[in-house]
C-alpha cells in the first residue's frame, strides 16, 4: 500500500502525468546529481574491492535489520541444531548395527584410494578434523565480520549473516537426512583404524557367516553403544562405525565452500576454500574413515542440494520478503524540492539508507511505487511513500 505524508497539491515537482498509469519509477533520475555522483563513486569503490568497512551509522542499522530476521528464523536454527543431535542418535544407531554384523561382513572392502595412500592411523589421523575446523573457522569469521564489513557478493545483493546462516542451516538439514537413510538401510564394513576388524584365526565358515562377528578381532578402540543410553546421549563426531555412506566431513566442507562461493566475491579467500577442500579428501582417505564412494557422493551431493534449494527457496532479502516475513520496510523520501533518499524501518525506527545497501528488486528498478507523485510537504519537511 502507498502511504502519503501530504498532498500532490502541495507543489510536488512531479505531476500526475510523469507517471503514466500511476506508477512511480524508483529510478537514479529521482535522485539529485550529487547524490547519484557520490553513491556511483561508492559502488564503483565496491565493484573493485571484496569488502569495504561500514559506517557506525550503517553498521547500527544492519545489526538491527540481522535482529530482526533473527527472530523470525529462530525456530528454523533451533530445529537444525535438534538436528545435529538427532544425527548423532541415529550415528549411535548405525554404530550398533555395524556391531551385529557378521565376521564376513566386518572385512573392509576393496578401495582404489586405500591402495593408492598410505594408512593414517597414528597422530596424523586427526589431519582432516584440523582442516575441518579451519574451513568452518573461516566461514563464522566471515559471517560475523558481514556486521561491520559491507562484502561485494557475486550475486550483487545485500548480505545479511541470518540468511547465510538460514541457507546453511536448510541445506545441512536435507543432505543429513539423506545421509542418515543411506547408511541405515546399508551398512558398510567401517575400515578406520577403529572398526577395522581382523578375523581370528581358526575360524570356521559358518562362525564367519553366523551371529555377531567374534569380538577377539576388534581393535582396541571398538565400542559400540550397548543400551539406549548410550544411543541416545553419546556424542561422539570421530570415531563411530557404520555411518559411512556418505562423507559428513564433505557434507559440512562442501556446504561451507558452497556459502563463500556464493556470497563472498573475494578471489583469495575462494582460493583458500577450495584449495582446503582438494586438501582434506586424501586425509580422509588415508585415514580410512570414508570409502572413496562416500567422498565422491558427497562432493556432487551436497552442491547440488544447495543449488536445488536456492532456486526453489530463495533467500528472503527482496523488498516484498523483507516486509512479509521480518516487517522490515523501504521507503522513498523527499527531504527537499528536487532531493529524494531511501529509508528503511526496523523494530518501529526509520534511518536513511544508501542506494547499495537496498533490496536487489528496488536497485534494480524492478519495483514501482504505485500511486501519485511525492509532494514536498509543508514547511520543508521530509515526506515519504511506502515501496512494499
Amino acid at each position: 500500500s502507498l502511504l502519503m505524508a501530504a498532498s500532490s497539491s502541495l507543489g510536488s515537482p512531479y505531476t500526475d502525468g510523469d507517471i503514466e498509469g500511476g506508477e512511480f519509477s524508483l529510478d537514479d533520475s529521482i535522485v539529485s546529481s550529487s547524490s547519484v555522483g557520490r553513491r556511483q563513486r561508492r559502488n564503483s569503490y565496491q565493484k573493485n574491492y571484496a569488502f569495504v568497512l561500514r559506517s557506525r551509522e550503517n553498521t547500527i542499522i544492519h545489526f538491527l535489520m540481522e535482529t530482526r530476521m533473527l527472530r523470525t528464523e529462530l525456530p528454523l536454527i533451533l530445529f537444525a541444531t535438534f538436528m545435529q543431535f538427532f544425527h548423532s542418535t541415529v550415528t549411535n544407531f548405525a554404530y550398533w548395527q555395524h556391531a551385529q554384523l557378521n565376521a564376513a561382513n566386518r572385512v573392509p572392502l576393496k578401495d582404489i584410494a586405500f591402495e593408492m595412500l598410505p594408512a593414517l592411523d597414528g597422530d596424523m589421523w586427526i589431519i582432516s578434523e584440523y582442516i575441518l575446523w579451519v574451513i568452518l573457522g573461516t566461514v563464522i569469521s566471515c559471517m560475523s565480520a558481514n556486521l561491520v564489513v559491507k562484502w561485494n557478493a557475486p550475486h550483487g545483493r545485500p548480505i545479511y549473516t541470518v540468511q547465510i546462516l538460514r541457507r546453511m542451516c536448510i541445506t545441512l538439514v536435507c543432505c543429513q537426512v539423506l545421509r542418515m537413510i543411506s547408511f541405515l538401510v546399508t551398512t558398510l564394513p567401517g575400515a578406520s583404524r577403529q572398526c577395522r576388524y581382523t578375523v581370528p584365526d581358526g575360524l570356521t565358515s559358518a562362525e564367519m557367516l553366523n551371529g555377531p562377528a567374534p569380538n577377539e578381532g576388534n581393535p582396541s578402540g571398538y565400542a559400540p553403544p550397548t543400551n539406549l543410553y548410550d544411543i541416545l546421549f553419546r556424542f561422539d563426531c570421530t570415531n563411530g562405525c557404520g555411518d559411512l555412506m556418505f562423507s559428513s566431513h564433505t557434507i559440512f566442507t562442501m556446504t561451507f565452500v558452497c556459502i563463500v562461493f556464493k556470497y563472498f566475491d573475494f578471489k583469495f579467500l575462494k582460493f583458500i576454500m577450495a584449495l582446503a577442500q582438494i586438501a582434506i579428501v586424501p586425509f580422509i582417505l588415508a585415514a580410512r574413515k570414508h570409502y572413496s564412494v562416500d567422498v565422491f557422493t558427497a562432493l556432487y551431493l551436497t552442491p547440488l542440494v544447495f543449488e536445488i534449494l536456492w532456486t526453489r527457496r530463495p533467500d528472503r532479502d527482496t523488498s516484498i520478503d523483507l516486509a512479509k516475513y521480518y516487517g522490515i520496510r523501504f521507503y522513498l523520501a523527499q527531504e527537499s524540492h528536487d532531493s529524494f533518499s531511501y529509508v528503511v524501518s526496523v523494530w518501529g525506527r526509520e534511518f536513511s539508507v544508501d542506494r547499495d545497501e537496498l533490496p536487489i528488486d528496488i536497485s534494480q528498478g524492478r519495483y514501482h511505487v504505485k500511486g501519485l507523485a511525492l509532494p514536498w510537504g509543508k514547511g520543508g519537511e521530509r515526506t515519504t511513500a511506502s515501496i512494499v
